[in-house]
C-alpha cells in the first residue's frame, strides 16, 4: 500500500474534493486517517487518477507525475538489488511480514497500526451476528441428492442447494430437465464429509428457524475480485468448466479473465479425475496479462501456503482460508486480538485458540511470539475479520474424531469444568454395544489393510526413492527455497505434541450445554462421573456436543447405525408423494416407502389410505444406504408378517432355501423376472415360470443357485413338500359359511378364481362383487391377478366346476355375521326378514338363493308393490345375483314362500347398505373429474346452461362432470348459455353426474353440522333418488343429509311416497366423520306429508286371490275405517279383507274444509267397490257412486297409466312448498300445481302456506304429463287458450334492464313483458321496482302456443291511451307517447322509448312491443361521433326522445333522429299563423341556381327566395351572399303553397355576413399561400443540400458541412450567387403579397364596423361574436406572419456562407425547449395541488390540459388510489375536446401505462381496445410496444408485432421496429422469414429504403457481415442511390475498419453522380485521410478531386 510523498506534501484542491465509492475497501475496520482520500489508494489506483489529471492539469501536475515516475524507477532498482543479494525480511523480530514496496507505504502502515484499537471481546459468529455477503470456512456435514448440510463455526449449520454449487452444474441441471439422457453428477463425487470449503451467505431465515442458506459458486465468492488484483501464489475458489486435451478450462467468476488447470498441476488433488461442475480450491501458478489468462495448480503445498503482504492489495482480495502470520496485539477475555500483514487486524475467539477453557491469565499465548493462523470469516460489509489457530484448520485437513461417532453412549464421563453454559466432560468409557461394534470394524479394517499390503506392487523403498527424486526436483525448480525456520520447527513440534496428547486422553472431551442436562444432574461438580451421549459433531470447530438427558441416551434410534435391515419399527406419515410415502422414524430420521411397497395391492390413490400425521405401528426396514443417508421401508403386510428370515446378503442364501420377496421387474425378450429382497439383494426367476407374474406382487420362491462373489442368484416358483400337501388336505375339508382370504390367481370372462390357504380355489362370479348390480362389473374389471382379497364369504359349492363359491357382497356378509342369512331351512322363521340374492326367474315368480343350497320363491303378488305395473314387466326389474331383502310369508319342509313387498325399514341394514353404496361409489370414481372441488355442500360459480328441458336444466362441463338441476331446484327458468351459481346437493362419482340447486333459500349450507346421534329432526326433501332421499335440515343451517327409503331389492317407487319440497321427520343415525355423509333414518310409515294424530302410513293393503274372487265390483258393502293415511283410508269390509278409500272418493265436490274431517278411525261407512286391480280393492263412498244401480261404478280410479292431459278430476292437497302445491289424484298418482295455477286471488297466491292446508280437496285439470312429472291447473278447468286482452297473474322469473321481464304464466307457459310495457310513465331503469318471484297482474297482448307477450300498463287494462307527464322530460305532455301500430305515426312526431340495441347500423329504439325505430349514426347527434362514442352515449336500456324523420308503413320501417336540433326544435308558431306582409326571421338551408331554400327560424316551415326578391342583380351575386346558415329578415308575400315565398328586407345585413365569411376565407387562402411560398423556398433549399434523413449520420454530416475543404470552382460560385438573387426576389414578392392582403383585410374590417354601427336590426350578439372572431383571427395571422418571417430569416441564414450548421441549430432548439420546460416546471411548482379537491378546482379552468389530468392521475397513484386514477383517466378522455387529439392521446398513453403497471390482463385489454378506437391506432400500437419493451414482456411484444404487421402491413416503419426487436434478441431465422414477408407487403417503391434500414439494424446489432452483404446488393443494383452510399459509409465508419472504409470511399468517388453529391463524398474522403491517413494519402484524395473537376 504505497503512498507518494509528493502527493502527501502538496495537495491539489481538486484532488481533495474527489470522492471514491470504493474508499472503504482499502481501510480496515477501526482506522482513522486524516490525509486526502487519494493517499489511501493503492499505487495502481493512484496512477489512474494521475493519468486523468494529466489530461486536464497544468505544469504542476506534470512535474508531480514526473517525480513519482522517477521514485518508482529507483524503488524497482533497489528491490532488484535486494533480490540478487538474497536479502529477506520474513524473520523480523516484530513477527510481521514487512515485504513492502517502499518507505512511504511503511509509514502509512505504521500509522494504521498505531490507530488500531483492540475490541473488548473477540467476535463469536452466532446466528445474529451473521449477515449476507459474509464468506466463511465450513466443513461438509452431510451430503444429500439435492444439496448439502455444512457445519459452520461455533456449532451452527448451513444449507447449500445443488443449484448453488457451481454455475456449470446449474447449467447441467437445466439441460437435464429438458433432456432425460443427460446424467447429473452426484455431489458425493465432488465432496466428502469433513472436507473444508468456503461458502458465502446468500440468505438468512427468521429468528425462529435460524436457517442459513449458503452458496459455493465461484461467481458469488469472487464477485469483488478484479483481474488486476490477482497475484501469483494467491488461493482462489473456482470450478471445472470443461475438460480439454491438455487440462481443464476453469471458471473463477472474475470478470474479463480466463483460467486453466493443466493435468500435471491437478495430479496432486485427492481425486484422480475432476468432473465438469466440480468446485476446486486452487493456487495461482502464473498470470498472463496480455491474454488475461490465469494458470492454476492444486498442489497442497501451494494451496495451503502462507500469504505475504505483497500478494494482497486490499480487503477485497483477502479471502477466508488464507494462511497468514499474525502477531498477538492484545489478549482479550474470550480470545486474542491480532495484527497481520501490516495493516489488517482480526480476532481469534477462544474456541479457535485451541485452549479450552480459555483464561486470560493462564493462556499460553503472549505478545512476544508470532502466531500462524488461518482466516475463518470476513464480513466485508462491517469489515470484521475472524481467524482460527486450530491445527486442523491451519493444515486445511478434516478433523479426525478418532473412535468417537455420532450417537455413541458413554457410560462414564468425568466433569473437567463447570460453567454457566454447561459441563466440559472427559469421555472415559464407551457403552459396551458401541465398543463391540468398533472392535468388529477395527478387525475388518485391519484385514482390509493387510490384504491391500499384500496386493501392493510397490515396495516402501521404491516409494522412498520416488520421494527423494520429487524433493530433488523441487529443490532444482525453486530458486529461493527457504529452509524451515526455528519457529516453524517449534510449531510443528507443538502440533505433534498436541496430537500425541489427545491420543493419551482416550476419547477426548465433549461439551454438554445446560439445556441438555437433567435438572437433577445440574448440581454435580468437577470430578463427578456422569453418563452422556454424543449428539453433535462439529468438524469445523473440532468439538463434540453431548446430552445427559436419559430419554435421549436410551433412545434406540438416533442415527442410521442404530437401524437393522428387517427390523419392525413404528413410523409416522410426513407426506404423500406420487412415487411413494415419506415417513419419519424419529424427529431427525426419515425414510421412504415406494409406491409398490405401500400395500399388497397397488393403490390407485394412496392419499385416501395414508393421511399426513397418521401413525403406522408396523413397518419393516427394507434397505439402508449409509453413504446416502437413505432408508427404505415396506408396508406390505405379506412381508411384515412373513415367517421367513429377511434375505439381506447374498452370502446368507443357500440352495433349496425358501425366501419371500417382491417382483421388481419383468425382463423383455423372455429373459425372466427379477425378484428383490432386502438390502438390494436380487434374484432371477426363469422366463418359463414368469407367465402369470406381475410387478409389485409379493412372491415366495426357492433358491436354486447362488454365487455370492458375483452377486448372482437363481430362483424358482415351484415349491414342493409339506406345504403343498397341507393345502390339498384343507381343500378336502371345505366348509360353507366360513370367511377366507386369498390372492387372485385367475381372471375369467364372468368370474375370478381366488387361491386361498385353507380352502384351495374359490370362484367369485361377476354379480357377487357388490350389492348393486351396476357396480359389480366395474369392481370386477378393477381386480387384477395377484391382488389379495379378504373377508370372502363361502356361500355355496359349484359341483360342475368342483369349486367353492364365494361372495363379496357387503350386505350378505353383514347378514351372515348377524344371523340374518340362513344356510339351512331350520334357520328360517315365518315373518322374519332375511337377506338373499336372485338365482333366477320363473313364470310364476322370482327364485332367491341363500347360503348353501337353500332357496325360496317370491310369487308375483309378492313383487308388485306398485300395482300400476303390469305383471309381465315386473320380473325384468330383477337381475341374476341381485341382493334382495325378503320377508318370509310361508315356510314348510318342502317350500319357502317369500315377499319383496315394502316392509318396515330395518334401521341397521338400510343404513349399512346405504353406507356401503357410498363407499363403493368412492372406490369407482370416474377419472378426469376434479372431485376434490366438487364436494357436497359447496357452491359452484359460472355454471353454463347446456340445455333447458321440461324437467329442469343441464349444465356444461363442471370440472369435468355433468350437472343437472330439476325444475324444483331452479330459482327461475333457465335458457341455454345462461350463467348461474349453484349448490351441489349430491354427486354420482361413477356416472360423473352432480345434482345442482340454484334456489336462493339454499345459498348458505352448513357442511359440518353439530348434531348428535339419535336426535329427531325435521328435513326438507330436495331430491328423491332410487333408494334414498337427499334432504336439508333447516334448523341446522340447511345441512345436507341422506336417508334410505327402501331395503335392497324392494320394488318400491319412492317418488310415489316422497315429494320434492315437503317436510318429513327423521332421526340422526350416523354423525359424519371427515369425508363422510350425514345419515338419517326414517320412522315407520314416514311419508312426504305432515302427520296427523289419526293418520298413519304403511304398505298398501292387499287381498289374496281367494278372498278377492269373492268380492263384486259395483256392489255396496258395509265397512269400518281401520286407519287413515296421508292420501287414503284403509277400510275393512270383511274378515281379513281391507280396501283402499282414496280421499277423492269421499265427497263428490270440493268444499272449504279438510276432507279428513269427514271421517275418523273406527267409523262405519257405506262403500262401493269400484275396482279390483293387482290384489288391491278400491272403494268409494261418494253419494254419486253409492247411489248408482248395482254393477255400475262410474269413473275408474285414477292412476298414472290411465291419466290423460285435459282430464278434470278431484285432488287432495298433500303438501305446500314455496310456490308449489302437491296434490294426489289417486293411489300413487300425484300432481304439481304452481301458485298462479292454483288461484285467481292475489292474497292466496302470495300466502299459499297460510291459505292452503293439507287435506283440502280441489278440482283440477291436467295440463302436462311426461315421465313422472304431472302438472295441473285449478283456475283453468275448461282449458281455454289465452287470447289478447285476458288479465292474468304471472311469476317474475328474470329481470333484464334491456329486454324487460320474463314471467311464468302457468306450469309450462312462459311470457315476456317488454320495457315499453312496464308502465304508463316512461322512466329511467324501469325494471328497478321488480324482483324475482314477484307476482304481477298482466294483460295479454300477443298469445302464442309456447310464449305470450304481456303488459303491465294500467291504460291497457282500462282500454285507453294515456298522455303521461314526467319530470325527467318536461316536454312529455305535448306529445302522444304510446303507439299500437305504425300507421299512428307520422313524420315530424316526437316519440319516446327505450334503446334496445346500439351497433354499426345505428340506434334501435323500442317504441312498441311490435316495432322499433332506427336512427342512423349520422342522425345520433349534432356533433360528429364515432361508433364507440355513439354506443357509449346511447347504451341499451336508456330512455331517449326522438323525432320521426320518415315512416314506411308497408314495411313497418321508422327512421328517427336523436339530434337535439331536431328533437327540441318546437315550432314557435304554426304555419297558418304566418301572415302575408309580416316580417320573419329566416335561415338559409341551401341554394340552387337562382333559388334559395330557407326555414322559418325555430320551426319546420319552409320558405323560398327568388333572385328577383333577394336585392341582388344577378344569381351569381345572390349565390355569393346567401351562404348556408345565413340568418336574415324577410317578408312573407305568398303563403298559399307548401313553400312560402319571401322577400329580403335588408340586403346590407346579408352582404355584411357574406363579407365576413369571405374575409375568413381570404385569410385562410392568404395563410395557405404564405405557407406554400415558404414550403417552396424550403424545398429548393432541400434540393440543394438534400441528404438522407437518418439519425445515424446526423452528427457526421454536421461536422462535414463545417469542414468543407474542397476548392470550389468559379462556375460553382457563379451558380451560387444567381441562386441567392432568385431567393431575394421571391422573398420581396412574398412581402408585397402579404402587405396587399393586409390592407384589404383592414379596409374590410373598417367597413364591417361602420355597417354594424349604422344597422337598424338587432343581430342577437352576432356582431360582437364576429368582432371577437376577427380579433382572434388577426392575432392568429400576426403569429403566422411572425412564424413566416422567422422561416424566411432561417432561409436567408441557410443561403449564406456563414450559416449555422444543423448540429448548432438542433442544439439551439433543444436549449429553447429546455428553457420552456424549466419555466413550466417552475410554474407547476408554485401552486402544485396537494389534494384531490385542489385538482378538481384546477380542472375547472384547465379541462383540456392533458398535463393537469396526468398530474392528477399521478397524485392518486402516489397515494395508492389506483381505482380512482382509472376513473380520472376515463373522465379525461371524455372531457378533453375532440379538437385536441394530441391532448387526448397523452391521457390515453398515461392510462395505458397505469394499466400495464397496476392492472391485470382484462383491464389492460379493455383500455387498449378503447384507445385504438378513439385514437390513431398506429400511435397506440407504438405506445404499447414501448411499454412492453420497458417491462421486458417479450412474448407479448412478439404477439403485438404480429398484429401490427398484419394491420399496417404496408408501413415500412412497423417492419423496421419488428426487425430491430428480432435482431436484438438474436433471432436471425425469424428475421429472414420476416424480411421476405415484408418485401411482399411494402410497396416496391420503398423496397430499397426498407432493405437499407434493415442493413443498418444489422450493423447496430453486431451482425456487420450480413448488413454489409445487404448494402452491397443495393449499391450494385442501384449505383446512383447516393443516399444509400452515404448510409453505407457511415455504418462502415462506425465499425472502425480503416482499410475497408478507404476502399469504399475510393469506390464511391469513382461513380458518375452529380457534382453536388460528389463534393460530399470527396469531403468525407479528405476528412477521413486527414484523421487516419498520412500526407501522401491526403494528397492522393486532393489529386483525385482535381481530376474529377477537370473532367
Amino acid at each position: 500500500m504505497a503512498v507518494d510523498k509528493e502527493s502527501t506534501k502538496e495537495k491539489n484542491p481538486k484532488e481533495e474534493k474527489k470522492k471514491e465509492s470504493t474508499e472503504e475497501d482499502y481501510l480496515p475496520r477501526g482506522t482513522s486517517i486524516k490525509e486526502s482520500k487519494e493517499d489511501a489508494l493503492p499505487t495502481k489506483k493512484r496512477k489512474e487518477i494521475v493519468q486523468i489529471e494529466n489530461l486536464f492539469g497544468g505544469e504542476e501536475v506534470k512535474k508531480k507525475a514526473q517525480v513519482e515516475k522517477e521514485n518508482r524507477i529507483k524503488e524497482r532498482k533497489k528491490q532488484k538489488e535486494q533480490k540478487e543479494k538474497g536479502e529477506e525480511d520474513d524473520e523480523e523480530d516484530d513477527g510481521v511480514d514487512d515485504n513492502i514496496q517502499d518507505e512511504d507505504e511503511r509509514e502509512v502502515n505504521q500509522f494504521i497500526r498505531m490507530q488500531t484499537k483492540a475490541p473488548e471481546k473477540a467476535k463469536r459468529l452466532d446466528y445474529f451476528s451473521l449477515s449476507t455477503g459474509t464468506i466463511l470456512l465450513c466443513s461438509v456435514h452431510q451430503i444429500n441428492d439435492l444439496g448439502m448440510v455444512l457445519s459452520l463455526p461455533f456449532g451452527q449449520k448451513g444449507y447449500v442447494n445443488i443449484t448453488e454449487v457451481s454455475d456449470s452444474l446449474s447449467r447441467i441441471l437445466e439441460k437435464s430437465a429438458k433432456d432425460e439422457d443427460i446424467s447429473i453428477p452426484s455431489l458425493s463425487e465432488f465432496f466428502k464429509e469433513g472436507q473444508i470449503v468456503r461458502a458465502i451467505i446468500v440468505k438468512l431465515g427468521t429468528a425462529e428457524d435460524k436457517r442459513v442458506d449458503l452458496s459455493l459458486k465461484s461467481s458469488r465468492l469472487n464477485e469483488k475480485l478484479r483481474f488486476d488484483s490477482i497475484r501469483v501464489g494467491v488461493q482462489i475458489d473456482a470450478h471445472i468448466k470443461s475438460v480439454e486435451e491438455k487440462g481443464y478450462t476453469v471458471s473463477t467468476g472474475i470478470e474479463n479473465s480466463k483460467a486453466f488447470l493443466n493435468f500435471d498441476d491437478a495430479k496432486n488433488s485427492e481425486q484422480k479425475k475432476l468432473k465438469v461442475g466440480q468446485p476446486i480450491y486452487a493456487a495461482v501458478k502464473d498470470i498472463k496479462e496480455s491474454t488475461k489468462m490465469i494458470f492454476l495448480t492444486l498442489d497442497p503445498k501451494k494451496t495451503n501456503a502462507r500469504i505475504k503482504s505483497d500478494q494482497v492489495l486490499n480487503l477485497s482480495t483477502l479471502r477466508p482460508g488464507m494462511l497468514v502470520k499474525t502477531k498477538v496485539n492484545t489478549i482479550l477475555e474470550n480470545g486474542l486480538f491480532v495484527l497481520f500483514m501490516d495493516y489488517f487486524a482480526g480476532t481469534i475467539e477462544s474456541t479457535h485458540t485451541g485452549e479450552f477453557p480459555f483464561s486470560k491469565k493462564t493462556t499460553q499465548y503472549s505478545t512476544e511470539k508470532p502466531l500462524v493462523a488461518k482466516i475463518l470469516s470476513i464480513d466485508y460489509r462491517e469489515k470484521v475479520i475472524s481467524l482460527s489457530a486450530l491445527p486442523h484448520i491451519v493444515k486445511g485437513t478434516p478433523y479426525n474424531f478418532g473412535q468417537v461417532k455420532f450417537g455413541d453412549v458413554f457410560d462414564e464421563a468425568i466433569i473437567e469444568s463447570k460453567s454457566k453454559a454447561g459441563f466440559l466432560v472427559r469421555l472415559v468409557k464407551k457403552h459396551s454395544r458401541h465398543a463391540k461394534e468398533e472392535e468388529v470394524e477395527a478387525e475388518e479394517e485391519s484385514e482390509a489393510e493387510e490384504k491391500d499390503d499384500e496386493e501392493s506392487g510397490e515396495s516402501e523403498e521404491e516409494e522412498e526413492e520416488k520421494e527423494e527424486e520429487d524433493s530433488s526436483d523441487e529443490m532444482e525448480v525453486s530458486e529461493n527455497k527457504e529452509e524451515k525456520s526455528e519457529e516453524d520447527e517449534e510449531e510443528e513440534e507443538n502440533e505433534e505434541g498436541e496430537e500425541e496428547g489427545s491420543e493419551e486422553k482416550g476419547f477426548g472431551t465433549a461439551f454438554i450445554p445446560l439445556k441438555n442436562i437433567e435438572l437433577v444432574d445440574q448440581s454435580k461438580n468437577k470430578g463427578d462421573k456422569v453418563r452422556c451421549r454424543i449428539v453433535t459433531l462439529n468438524r469445523t470447530d473440532g468439538s463434540l456436543f453431548g446430552t445427559m438427558i436419559n430419554k435421549i441416551i436410551d433412545q434406540p434410534l438416533l442415527s442410521l447405525t442404530d437401524l437393522e435391515v428387517g427390523a419392525i419399527i413404528p413410523v409416522r406419515v410426513e407426506s404423500v408423494k406420487p412415487k411413494g410415502l415419506i415417513v419419519s422414524l424419529t424427529t431427525s430420521l426419515k425414510a421412504f416407502c415406494p409406491l409398490h411397497h405401500m400395500s399388497d395391492i397397488i393403490l390407485q390413490d394412496p392419499s385416501k389410505k395414508f393421511k399426513v400425521g397418521t401413525q403406522i405401528s408396523r413397518a419393516k426396514v427394507l434397505n439402508i444406504q449409509n453413504d446416502k443417508k437413505k432408508v427404505t421401508i415396506t408396508l406390505k403386510p405379506s412381508l411384515i408378517n412373513s415367517k421367513y428370515e429377511p434375505l439381506a446378503n447374498y452370502g446368507d442364501a443357500s440352495e433349496n432355501q425358501i425366501v419371500q420377496g417382491v417382483i421388481a421387474a419383468i425382463l423383455d425378450k423372455n429373459r425372466g423376472t427379477i425378484v428383490e429382497f432386502y438390502n438390494g439383494v436380487k434374484g432371477l426367476i426363469p422366463s418359463s415360470e414368469s407367465a402369470d407374474l406381475e410387478v409389485g406382487n409379493t412372491i415366495k420362491c426357492k433358491v436354486t443357485k447362488v454365487d455370492a462373489g458375483r452377486k448372482r442368484m437363481s430362483l424358482t416358483t415351484s415349491l414342493k413338500g409339506d406345504l403343498q400337501k397341507k393345502k390339498e388336505s384343507n381343500v378336502a375339508n371345505q366348509s360353507i359359511g366360513q370367511f377366507v382370504s386369498g390372492i387372485v390367481s385367475k381372471i375369467n370372462t364372468k368370474s375370478i378364481v381366488v387361491q386361498t390357504k385353507k380352502m384351495g380355489e374359490v370362484i367369485i362370479s361377476d354379480q357377487h362383487f357388490s350389492d348393486y348390480s351396476t357396480y359389480s362389473p366395474i369392481l370386477k374389471s378393477n381386480t387384477k391377478k395377484g391382488d389379495p382379497l379378504s373377508n370372502i364369504l363361502l356361500i355355496a359349492f359349484d359341483s360342475k366346476q368342483n369349486m367353492l363359491v364365494g361372495t363379496l357382497k357387503p350386505c350378505l356378509i353383514d347378514a351372515k355375521k348377524n344371523g340374518d342369512l340362513p344356510f339351512e331351512r331350520k334357520e328360517v322363521v315365518q315373518g322374519k326378514t332375511i337377506f338373499g340374492y336372485v338365482r333366477g326367474t320363473r313364470d310364476n315368480g322370482l327364485i332367491v338363493g341363500f347360503g348353501g343350497e337353500l332357496r325360496g320363491l317370491v310369487p308375483l303378488s309378492g313383487l308388485m308393490a306398485d300395482k300400476t305395473k303390469e305383471a309381465e314387466n315386473i320380473l325384468e326389474r330383477y337381475r341374476k345375483g341381485q341382493t334382495v331383502t325378503c320377508s318370509v310369508s310361508f315356510v314348510s319342509d318342502d317350500s319357502l314362500s317369500l315377499s319383496l313387498l315394502p316392509v318396515h325399514l330395518s334401521k341397521s341394514y338400510a343404513l349399512k347398505s346405504l353406507q356401503n353404496h357410498f363407499k363403493e361409489e368412492d372406490l369407482l370414481v370416474k377419472e378426469g373429474i376434479e372431485w376434490n372441488k366438487l364436494k357436497i355442500g359447496t357452491r359452484v360459480k359460472n355454471l353454463i346452461v347446456d340445455s333447458s328441458r321440461v324437467y329442469g336444466a343441464t349444465f356444461k362441463d363442471i370440472k369435468g362432470a355433468k350437472g343437472i338441476a330439476l325444475s324444483h331446484q331452479l330459482e327461475e327458468k333457465l335458457d341455454e348459455k345462461d350463467k348461474v351459481e349453484g349448490l351441489i346437493l349430491d354427486v354420482d362419482r361413477v356416472k360423473g353426474v352432480i345434482d345442482i340447486s340454484t334456489k336462493k333459500d339454499l345459498e348458505t349450507v352448513e357442511r359440518s353440522p353439530k348434531v348428535s346421534e339419535g336426535k329427531e329432526v325435521k328435513a326438507v326433501i330436495q331430491l328423491v333418488k332410487e333408494s334414498y332421499l337427499v334432504v336439508t335440515l333447516s334448523e341446522f343451517n340447511n345441512a345436507i343429509a341422506f336417508a334410505p327409503t327402501k331395503e335392497l331389492g324392494a320394488s318400491l317407487d319412492a317418488h310415489n311416497y316422497y315429494f320434492l319440497g315437503s317436510t318429513i321427520k327423521a332421526t340422526v343415525s350416523s354423525v359424519p366423520k371427515a369425508g363422510e355423509r350425514l345419515l338419517l333414518s326414517l320412522p315407520k310409515g314416514s311419508s312426504a306429508n305432515k302427520e296427523k294424530k289419526n293418520k298413519t302410513s304403511g304398505s298398501i293393503p292387499t287381498v289374496d286371490a281367494k278372498s278377492l274372487s269373492g268380492l263384486v265390483v259395483g256392489k255396496n258393502y258395509s265397512g269400518k275405517v281401520k286407519e287413515i293415511r296421508s292420501t287414503y283410508a284403509v277400510v275393512t269390509i270383511g274378515e281379513g279383507i281391507s280396501g283402499v278409500l282414496h280421499a277423492t272418493e269421499i265427497v263428490d265436490h270440493p268444499f272449504e274444509g279438510i276432507v279428513w274431517d269427514l271421517i275418523k278411525s273406527d267409523q262405519k261407512l257405506q262403500v262401493r267397490i269400484i275396482a279390483k286391480e293387482d290384489s288391491i280393492v278400491f272403494l268409494s263412498m261418494k253419494k254419486s257412486v253409492t247411489s248408482l244401480p248395482e254393477g255400475k261404478v262410474g269413473d275408474k280410479p285414477v292412476n298414472a297409466l290411465n291419466l290423460k292431459v285435459g282430464q278434470v278430476a278431484n285432488a287432495v292437497v298433500t303438501s305446500v312448498s314455496g310456490e308449489n302445491v302437491s296434490a294426489s289424484l289417486g293411489l300413487n298418482t300425484s300432481v304439481r300445481i304452481i301458485s298462479v295455477d292454483f288461484s285467481n286471488d292475489l292474497s292466496v297466491i302470495n300466502n299459499l302456506q297460510e291459505k292452503v292446508k293439507e287435506g283440502m280437496l280441489v278440482k283440477c285439470r291436467v295440463t302436462f304429463k311426461e315421465s313422472k312429472l304431472i302438472d295441473a291447473s285449478v283456475v283453468n278447468l275448461k282449458g281455454k287458450a289465452l287470447k289478447k286482452g285476458d288479465q292474468i297473474f304471472a311469476i317474475v322469473r328474470s329481470v333484464d334492464p334491456v329486454r324487460g321481464l320474463t314471467v311464468q304464466v302457468s306450469a309450462q307457459l312462459w311470457g315476456k313483458i317488454p320495457t315499453s310495457e312496464l308502465s304508463d310513465v316512461l322512466i329511467r331503469n324501469p325494471t328497478k321496482n321488480f324482483e324475482k318471484q314477484q307476482i304481477v297482474e298482466c294483460i295479454v297482448l300477443v298469445a302464442e302456443s309456447k310464449r305470450v307477450t304481456l303488459s303491465l300498463r294500467e291504460s291497457r287494462k282500462k282500454g285507453g291511451k294515456p298522455k303521461p307527464k314526467s319530470s325527467e322530460m318536461p316536454h312529455f305532455s305535448h306529445y302522444q307517447t304510446f303507439y299500437d301500430s305504425v300507421e299512428e305515426l307520422s313524420k315530424g312526431d316526437v316519440v319516446h322509448g327505450y334503446i334496445s340495441a346500439s351497433n354499426e347500423k345505428g340506434i334501435f329504439t323500442q317504441l312498441n312491443y311490435q316495432f322499433e325505430g332506427r336512427t342512423p349514426l349520422s342522425m345520433c347527434s349534432d356533433a360528429r361521433l364515432t361508433v364507440d362514442q355513439v354506443k357509449e352515449r346511447y347504451y341499451p336500456g336508456s330512455l331517449v326522445s326522438a323525432r320521426v324523420m320518415d315512416v314506411n308503413q308497408a314495411q313497418k320501417q321508422i327512421m328517427l333522429s336523436l339530434k337535439d336540433s331536431d328533437v327540441n326544435s318546437e315550432d314557435s308558431i304554426e304555419r297558418k299563423e304566418v301572415k302575408e306582409g309580416n316580417a320573419y326571421w329566416w335561415v338559409v338551408t341551401d341554394h340552387y341556381k337562382d333559388v334559395v331554400n330557407t326555414l322559418l327560424v325555430n320551426t319546420r316551415i319552409r320558405g323560398i327566395l327568388f333572385q328577383d326578391n333577394s336585392g341582388f342583380e344577378t344569381a351569381e351575386e345572390m349565390k355569393k351572399n346567401f351562404h348556408q346558415g345565413v340568418k336574415f329578415a324577410a317578408t312573407a308575400y305568398n303563403t298559399k303553397k307548401e313553400f312560402i315565398k319571401i322577400s329580403v328586407i335588408d340586403k346590407a345585413a346579408v352582404k355584411l355576413q357574406a363579407e365576413n365569411k369571405e374575409d375568413k376565407k381570404e385569410k385562410a387562402d392568404l395563410a395557405q399561400e404564405r405557407e406554400a411560398l415558404v414550403e417552396s423556398a424550403k424545398k429548393r433549399k432541400l434540393d440543394e443540400e438534400k441528404r438522407p434523413k437518418r439519425e445515424e449520420q446526423k452528427e457526421e454530416e454536421d461536422d462535414e458541412e463545417e469542414e468543407e475543404e474542397v476548392v470550389e470552382t468559379k462556375p460553382a460560385k457563379k451558380q451560387k450567387k444567381e441562386e441567392k438573387k432568385e431567393e431575394k426576389k421571391e422573398e420581396k414578392k412574398v412581402e408585397k403579397v402579404q402587405e396587399k392582403k393586409r390592407k384589404q383585410v383592414e379596409e374590410k374590417e373598417v367597413k364591417v364596423n361602420q355597417l354594424s354601427a349604422s344597422s337598424g336590426f338587432e343581430w342577437e350578439g352576432f356582431q360582437s361574436k364576429t368582432a371577437k372572431k376577427n380579433e382572434e383571427e388577426r392575432e392568429e395571422e400576426e403569429e403566422e406572419n411572425e412564424i413566416a418571417e422567422e422561416d424566411m430569416d432561417d432561409e436567408e441564414e441557410t443561403t449564406t456562407e456563414k450559416r449555422l450548421s444543423k448540429k448548432q441549430r438542433r442544439k439551439e432548439k433543444e436549449l429553447k425547449e429546455q428553457q420552456i420546460r424549466e419555466k413550466e416546471i417552475e410554474l407547476g411548482k408554485e401552486k402544485e395541488p396537494t389534494s384531490a379537491a385542489e385538482y378538481e378546482r384546477l380542472l375547472l379552468t384547465s379541462q383540456n390540459s392533458s398535463f393537469v389530468w396526468v398530474k392528477y392521475m399521478s397524485f392518486l397513484i402516489s397515494i395508492t388510489e389506483i381505482e380512482k386514477a382509472r376513473k380520472v383517466a376515463d373522465r379525461a378522455t371524455k372531457s378533453i375536446s375532440i379538437s385536441d387529439p394530441s391532448e387526448k392521446l397523452n391521457v390515453w398513453v398515461a392510462w395505458l401505462n397505469l394499466e400495464y403497471i397496476y392492472g391485470d390482463e382484462n383491464s389492460q385489454k379493455a383500455v387498449f381496445d378503447k384507445a385504438i378506437v378513439y385514437n390513431d391506432s398506429k400511435k397506440i400500437y407504438l405506445v404499447l410496444v414501448d411499454i412492453l419493451k420497458q417491462q421486458r414482456r417479450l412474448k407479448d411484444l412478439e404477439e403485438v408485432f404480429g398484429t401490427m404487421t398484419k394491420k399496417f402491413k404496408t408501413d415500412s416503419d412497423i417492419w423496421k421496429r419488428y426487425a430491430s426487436f428480432l435482431l436484438q434478441n438474436d433471432r436471425q431465422k425469424e428475421f429472414k422469414a420476416m424480411l421476405d414477408q415484408c418485401l411482399k407487403c411494402v410497396p416496391k417503391s420503398e423496397h430499397v429504403d426498407t432493405i437499407s434500414k434493415f442493413a443498418q439494424l444489422h450493423f447496430k446489432n453486431e451482425f456487420e457481415e450480413i448488413g454489409r452483404t445487404m448494402f452491397e446488393g443495393i449499391v450494385s443494383n442501384y449505383p446512383k442511390r447516393t443516399d444509400v452510399w452515404n448510409v453505407y459509409l457511415d455504418m462502415e465508419t462506425k465499425s472502425g475498419d480503416h482499410d475497408r472504409i478507404r476502399r469504399l470511399l475510393d469506390r464511391v468517388t469513382s461513380l458518375k453522380v452529380s457534382s453536388k453529391n460528389m463534393k460530399n463524398f470527396f469531403t468525407k474522403f479528405l476528412a477521413f485521410e486527414k484523421q487516419h491517413g498520412d500526407a501522401d494519402s491526403v494528397e492522393r484524395v486532393k489529386q483525385k478531386a482535381r481530376e474529377y473537376v477537370a473532367q
